[in-house]
């Protein structure tokens, strides 16, 4: 029984550590080391990574790059959640609110001038979607 770091081969950047596992299962994998010494490693795992055959904790600026990668990929799941949302049985509230004050921005717009073209439901969902999709609701 050993311990193991798993490591993406492209990135180095450590997946997994398992502890207390079958050392045949990895000890001819490329991308695992068996027993590797991480005594000294003090960050959380996400910071880790393999470097010419051990693993080591990231400098800052690699630190950086992660977390600015898991920052962008936040808010691409926040607003595809959002979006998600206006779809679902859980948007159904925000669906009816949107609708009905686009009936009534339709009922002024129809007093001020009247030759403007009604709002459609399918235009007010995709203008909503752009928000979202632009960072404008954020």
């Amino acid at each position: 029984m050993a311990n193991v770091v798993i490591f993406d081969e492209v990135t180095n950047r450590v997946l997994q550590y398992l502890k207390s596992v079958n050392t045949p299962d990895y000890s001819s994998r490329g991308d695992a080391i068996v027993n590797p010494d991480v005594s000294g490693l003090s960050a959380d795992k996400k910071y880790w990574i393999h470097s010419g055959g051990s693993i080591r904790e990231m400098t800052p600026a690699e630190k950086q790059a992660v977390n600015d990668t898991e920052i962008v990929k936040d808010i691409a799941d926040r607003r595809s959640e959002a979006n998600n949302n206006l779809i679902g049985r859980e948007g159904q509230v925000i669906r009816a609110l949107a609708e009905v004050v686009m009936d009534e921005i339709n009922i002024l717009r129809d007093l001020q001038k009247p030759s403007l073209p009604l709002r459609t439901l399918t235009q007010l969902k995709n203008a909503i979607k752009k928000k979202i999709d632009d960072g404008n609701a954020d």
